[in-house]
């Protein structure tokens, strides 16, 4: 049996002419027409979907704002870099982070001004030399920032000075402060001092110190006394407490500690 053997073969095709491939692009372009894509890169609000085309306003607005930015970049990197120091020390700023350690307008801050200004520091170098120095300054414990007391604050600060200088006059000390103020109050009565010059006798109280030698002069004027530490030393005792120690059967059967006291105490006294 013969078989066909030109099965499954088929007919070879002529080539087509340029002008052949030419035309049948053309035809097939005019029957399916090409659809617009977004350009890439370019942002989704700047592309209308359904139309298939840009939004020419939004994308000239959206050239101007990123004008007016580009615009207001130049000027601040025009400013920033600044190359001469400012005329006047009224122009250096700082940041306001820094106003409770150093006030704008106080004295060491112009100071400071003044020597940033001769050393030809532009106000960035200045504000960026401020803001690294003094943080690190009150870190160290080199200053303390400048903050204004309450009115409670500064009462409680008031109260607890007032007991510690009581304190090194003595178990006395609130009878012996009393007695400054009533003999205050006689000298007026008396006509040695006016109303006027009261407050500067009371200004010389300051202190345990300022009121032991007040109590000596008072008691040259004959007032009845009541005894005060001849020293004032903190941690020390008055003599009469001493001499009650010297006097006391712990001190005459030789405890350790009642010797030791005394002994502190005439070493820091004579």
């Amino acid at each position: 049996m013969k078989e066909n053997l030109l099965e499954g073969m088929e007919a070879e095709k002529e080539e087509k002419t340029i002008d052949e491939v030419e035309e049948e692009e053309y035809t097939k372009s005019q029957e399916e027409p090409e659809t617009p894509e977004k350009p890439e890169g370019l942002d989704d609000s700047l592309w209308d979907d359904e139309k298939k085309s840009i939004k020419q306003d939004d994308l000239l607005n959206a050239y101007k704002k990123e004008q007016e930015k580009a615009l207001g970049l130049r000027r601040k990197l025009s400013e920033k870099g600044e190359t001469k120091p400012p005329k006047d020390i009224k122009e250096y700023v700082l940041d306001e982070s820094l106003n409770e350690i150093l006030p704008e307008d106080g004295e060491v801050t112009n100071l400071i001004k003044e020597k940033a200004l001769e050393a030809g520091l532009t106000k960035d170098k200045f504000g960026d030399f401020m803001s690294k120095l003094m943080p690190a300054l009150n870190e160290k414990g080199v200053i303390s920032q400048n903050k204004e007391l309450s009115e409670e604050e500064a009462k409680a600060e008031y109260e607890q000075y007032k007991e510690q200088e009581l304190a090194k006059l003595g178990k006395d000390g609130t009878q012996i402060m009393q007695s400054l103020v009533n003999w205050g109050d006689s000298l007026i009565n008396k006509g040695i001092l006016s109303k006027d010059e009261l407050p500067v006798y009371e200004n010389m109280a300051t202190d345990a110190a300022s009121m032991a030698v007040l109590m000596k002069i008072r008691s040259l004027t004959g007032e009845s006394g009541i005894p005060v530490k001849t020293t004032v030393t903190d941690g020390l005792p008055s003599r009469a407490e001493i001499d009650n120690m010297i006097a006391s059967e712990a001190y005459q059967n030789g405890d350790a500690k009642v010797h030791k006291q005394v002994k502190e105490y005439f070493e820091a006294t004579t």
